[in-house]
């Protein structure tokens, strides 16, 4: 992760805390004659209170993961989600102590919908502002490609095609093929430690055939050696389906291939 997208996203989390607090005292500017009485003491509880319900809202629906390859709509789905949570967290804690804290239904709706808004719009507006530098050549993550795979011809080429990935790839390695649609060729997977030393790289992508196993283990202790970022795509070609998942048992990751019409939720 370069610099810039480590403030980018310290911003994303630490934001969070002071539109909590503007959106309280936002409600309470706009409840006039409510009989909500703030004290000292029962603002900084009520706080603390909506900070923690948030971020362990946050925690739950993983809001803060990598948003960067998903629309803004899909964004809105994570902020949705949070803001459940949240109402069901902190409403919780309040009943707990309503013995110090009274808070009418009115006070408490106009506060979530001021957070939910403020929230929204500047995760629209830091999003945005990402995307602009993105499109200016800024704030892309150096990435070293190793394969010739068609995944690996489908990464560079999505990668060419949607900029707000934050994605540059600088070259490829492979010990057979040379071309790979415009994507420059900078040795066999054999040079990987010297082309880690000598170029500015910030993560490794490795399409390797399945078969090759013992290329891909050494790709990976190689990363390792030098701290660098790695991530493996699949080569689940062979499979040709639509319905490919990821899931666990236990610390055994499996791939589904296939679902069935009842599996889904919606049916």
């Amino acid at each position: 992760m370069t610099k810039p997208f480590f403030i980018y996203n310290a911003i994303r989390y630490l934001i969070d805390a002071p539109l909590i607090i503007i959106s309280l005292f936002l409600t309470k500017l706009f409840v006039l004659g409510s009989v909500v009485q703030f004290t000292d003491s029962s603002a900084f509880i009520f706080i603390l209170f909506s900070v923690i319900a948030w971020y362990t809202s946050a925690k739950i629906s993983k809001i803060y993961a990598d948003q960067n390859s998903k629309k803004f709509s899909e964004e809105i789905i994570y902020i949705i989600i949070t803001q459940v949570l949240f109402v069901i967290l902190l409403t919780s804690f309040l009943f707990l102590f309503r013995s110090r804290l009274s808070f009418t239904n009115h006070f408490l709706t106009i506060y979530f919908a001021l957070l939910f808004l403020l929230v929204t719009l500047f995760k629209y507006a830091l999003r945005k502002y990402v995307h602009s530098n993105l499109h200016k050549g800024k704030y892309v993550n150096q990435v070293l490609l190793i394969g010739s795979t068609l995944a690996a011809k489908d990464f560079y080429d999505t990668i060419n095609q949607y900029y707000y990935y934050g994605y540059k790839c600088i070259g490829f390695l492979d010990n057979e093929v040379t071309h790979l649609n415009g994507c420059p060729f900078l040795g066999e997977i054999d040079n990987l430690h010297e082309i880690l030393t000598t170029h500015d790289v910030d993560e490794v992508i490795v399409a390797l055939p399945n078969s090759q196993y013992e290329k891909i283990s050494r790709s990976i202790e190689t990363c390792d050696f030098l701290a660098k970022r790695i991530r493996v795509i699949p080569d689940l070609y062979l499979y040709a389906s639509s319905n490919i998942q990821v899931s666990s048992i236990g610390l055994l990751p499996v791939i589904n291939l296939r679902s069935l019409p009842q599996d889904r939720w919606e049916n």
